[in-house]
């Protein structure tokens, strides 16, 4: 449902961006003359520019909040839509004067979508939300960079001893064990990831993942944070939580709930565990959620709505006409690929009536644009089939094409606190 100007208003003061100690914003007011694509400096324009003026004095918060929402921080803080931005527009100048809020709605939406989400106009968007660490050291105001992250949430889980026995000369123990599972998100900033992981995420059905993910622990587990990683940067940085597990019994952390996300758009599909199952959730063996545990692990699974997997993205295919022995592969239709490049051949059939294809690299192109070599080529003439170059990327994550499989087992290691890395024993050499 979309929010009102009221709640779009609230949203965007509660990141700390829009007003407060840490950034006041400030826009340019009403965007009268610009809208109308008048030659500056005309009559009408001038005319226009009083408009402006006027409204600019009157309603000034109405273009400000008009203006934040905007920029990247609109649709990246707070996931606003331009027809929110525009029916907040609407509904604030209204209450001023009906007809002038008609009138700037219609301007808006007639040509404001080129400028949604891109304004800069008073654009200084921040490494990190106000209150968090300063990721990497960096200075306040440095500009937020949109990138593809992996994200790694740390979870960790102390068993509790309870019976000791004289007898086996056993006495019970506890261990703490730790263990990570991680998705990707795609095209994003660390301000946006953080809201993401943390929240408050603003579209009711999506809530913040690690909250989501430590409703599905025991309290024996928690979840720690996360740390992510920049795609093509390296070093990860470490987001810091404390989100404890709810659920009274405590399995074995090594008891792990197997998932999948599947796409439809494409043929892809990501297996991925949940470790830290409770253990009245499995019985002799096998998953049996009472329906709260249900609720909740659908929960989860709708909050990693907006992550990504990586997977094979939609590529063109070309049929082939037929492949000579010394590989001079010739397609029905023209092609772009260039010298250098890997392809991959599917189902071309060898004179003995058997299927053949394999991963080959381009070693010539032509003489014409249907025809290229394909270095290596290992199954003599062969007619038919088809040929393309695999492309692969960050799948997205849909609302409702996350399931749960079976129960299965995974191993789990070290506890995360204090951990510095293996250390080999000392061997005696003498």
């Amino acid at each position: 449902m979309p929010r009102n100007a009221a709640q779009l208003r609230a949203d965007a003061i509660a990141t700390g961006w829009f007003d407060g100690p840490h950034l006041e914003y400030v826009g340019d007011g009403f965007s009268v003359p610009y809208q109308y694509g008048l030659p500056l400096g005309s009559v009408v324009w001038a005319s226009l520019y009083a408009y402006k003026a006027y409204l600019d004095a009157n309603v000034p918060e109405a273009a400000r909040l008009h203006d934040w929402l905007f920029t990247p921080y609109g649709p990246g803080l707070i996931g606003c839509t331009q027809d929110e931005a525009d029916q907040a527009l609407r509904e604030e100048v209204s209450a001023f004067s009906p007809a002038d809020g008609e009138n700037v709605f219609f301007w808006c939406q007639t040509f404001g979508a080129p400028y949604f989400g891109q304004s800069t106009v008073g654009y200084v968007p921040p490494l990190l939300p106000p209150g968090g660490d300063n990721i990497g050291g960096a200075p306040p105001g440095r500009l937020l960079q949109m990138a593809d992250y992996k994200v790694v949430m740390l979870l960790q889980q102390r068993t509790t001893p309870t019976r000791s026995s004289q007898t086996l000369q056993y006495a019970g123990s506890s261990r703490t064990a730790g263990w990570s599972e991680s998705f990707y998100v795609a095209n994003t900033s660390i301000a946006a990831l953080q809201v993401m992981l943390k929240g408050p995420r603003t579209a009711p059905t999506v809530p913040p993942i690690l909250p989501a993910r430590a409703t599905c622990l025991p309290q024996a587990a928690q979840v720690l944070g996360a740390r992510v990683y920049e795609s093509g940067v390296g070093r990860g940085t470490f987001l810091a939580a404390t989100y404890p597990g709810t659920w009274t019994l405590a399995d074995v952390p090594s008891s792990a709930l197997l998932c999948q996300t599947t796409s439809t758009a494409s043929i892809n599909v990501r297996r991925f565990t949940m470790r830290g199952i409770p253990d009245d959730q499995v019985q002799e063996g096998e998953f049996a959620p009472t329906p709260e545990y249900v609720t909740q692990i659908k929960t989860y699974f709708d909050s990693l709505t907006g992550t990504a997997f990586r997977g094979r993205l939609p590529s063109p295919t070309f049929e082939i006409f037929d492949i000579t022995e010394n590989g001079l592969a010739t397609l029905r239709t023209p092609h772009a690929f260039n010298l250098g490049q890997f392809v991959t051949v599917y189902n071309s059939v060898t004179e003995e009536g058997n299927r053949r294809g394999g991963e080959y690299r381009i070693s010539a192109v032509g003489p014409t644009n249907t025809q290229l070599t394909l270095q290596g080529w290992l199954w003599g003439a062969t007619t038919g089939g088809t040929l393309t170059q695999p492309v692969y990327g960050l799948v997205p994550v849909e609302m409702g094409a996350t399931s749960a499989v079976r129960i299965s087992g995974h191993k789990v290691g070290r506890p995360f606190f204090g951990y510095r890395g293996r250390k080999s024993k000392a061997r005696k050499t003498s």
